[in-house]
């Protein structure tokens, strides 16, 4: 069943909670931004999908733990779906993001790297999760534009699978911005629950 599908038959709850320091962003909606976490900073966040009615009534929550250790670089840990009823693409995920300024620019040019290796929490083994993208701000309003791609195994994405990404961040005041990101949709999982991913998943580091 698509996530499209699962969206048909019910509505789900995201909550998301942030705690921590770091002076950046850190995510577009639910794709991994150009934004790290400072040196010596921690963030924190916490994702809930939840349906409390019946047919199909979940629970899933997601932890995300990023460091940042300098160089333009962060380390991160990640706990994804866990939640009741159990569901196969349990997973704890360890890695980093790195993004690099090609140039001294307002443009601010950037490209972003990321990858986190996967330990199946529902015994199916190791897997990995890695991803890229370039983005730039336009110079007049100073929103930030994002295209890449990234790839995935079973452990988290129910099959081996690709897509690419695109995300949009405009700011609206000095502490906070709106934003926005995408991914072609496609069939990840066989379940009513929505505790797969059809973009990649923040943790991956935020």
């Amino acid at each position: 069943m698509s996530l499209r599908h699962g969206m048909r038959r019910g509505a789900f709850l995201v909550v998301c909670f942030a705690a921590g320091p770091a002076a950046a962003q850190q995510a577009i909606v639910n794709m991994p931004s150009a934004d790290i976490t400072p040196q010596g900073a921690v963030f924190l966040m916490h994702e809930t999908q939840a349906r409390p009615w019946q047919p199909g009534r979940f629970w899933y929550g997601t932890n995300f733990f990023a460091y940042g250790v300098g160089r333009n670089t962060e380390l991160a840990v990640t706990t994804y779906n866990t939640g009741v009823p159990s569901v196969p693409n349990q997973a704890l995920g360890f890695g980093f993001k790195s993004a690099l300024p090609l140039a001294k620019s307002s443009l601010e040019p950037k490209l972003t790297v990321g990858a986190m290796g996967l330990a199946s929490l529902r015994g199916q083994g190791w897997g990995h999760f890695a991803y890229s993208h370039y983005s730039f701000r336009t110079p007049r309003t100073k929103t930030r534009l994002t295209l890449g791609g990234w790839w995935g195994a079973p452990q988290l994405f129910r099959y081996h699978t690709a897509n690419v990404l695109a995300g949009v961040e405009h700011p609206i005041h000095k502490k906070g911005c709106c934003s926005a990101s995408g991914s072609p949709e496609r069939t990840i999982s066989d379940s009513p629950s929505p505790a797969s991913s059809t973009i990649p998943p923040r943790g991956s580091s935020s």
